[in-house]
């Protein structure tokens, strides 16, 4: 039977790739912070970068139960080149926060995507709640910044 510190090895490959993507969505936040222009945005991206770091520590601590070294050498060339091409579109439409907060909701469809797939992929392991609750965290950002992006989209009509 599954423990949190006995896992088994397709949980374990679960939490590695949730913890590659999760780092790639931090990495973008922090972009997307320096990016902006707008304080509120600025604190929204730098708030959203803390929080999957959050979600990154606790992915390696049950890592790390299980022996196991997390590594941000799954994130994938996929979240590279977004945060590249976030970064472009920023500095070719001064920081327009309706640029950034499309990019943001890309890359939150993406993570909510994978965290979907996997708790698919795991369904009934011991990782399950905590999985779930992480998704929750993730559904809200979503629905933040989708929401904003509405509003930026009606200012700029």
């Amino acid at each position: 039977m599954e423990t949190k510190t006995t896992l088994e090895a397709s949980t374990l490959e679960a939490l590695h790739s949730l913890y590659a993507t999760t780092a790639g969505s931090e990495g973008f936040y922090a972009e997307a912070s320096k990016a902006a222009k707008d304080p509120v945005f600025i604190r929204l991206f730098a708030f959203l970068a803390d929080q999957r770091a959050a979600i990154e520590a606790e992915l390696a601590k049950h890592l790390a139960l299980n022996l196991e070294t997390p590594s941000e050498d799954g994130a994938s060339l996929k979240d590279a080149l977004h945060a590249t091409w976030m970064k472009m579109r920023a500095l070719l439409n001064g920081g327009d926060p309706y640029v950034l907060l499309i990019e943001a909701e890309r890359a939150e469809e993406r993570i909510q995507a994978d965290y979907e797939r996997l708790i698919k992929a795991t369904a009934g392991s011991a990782m399950n709640a905590v999985l779930l609750r992480q998704l929750g965290l993730l559904k809200t950002a979503h629905d933040r910044i989708r929401e904003l992006r509405d509003l930026a989209a009606e200012a700029s009509a």
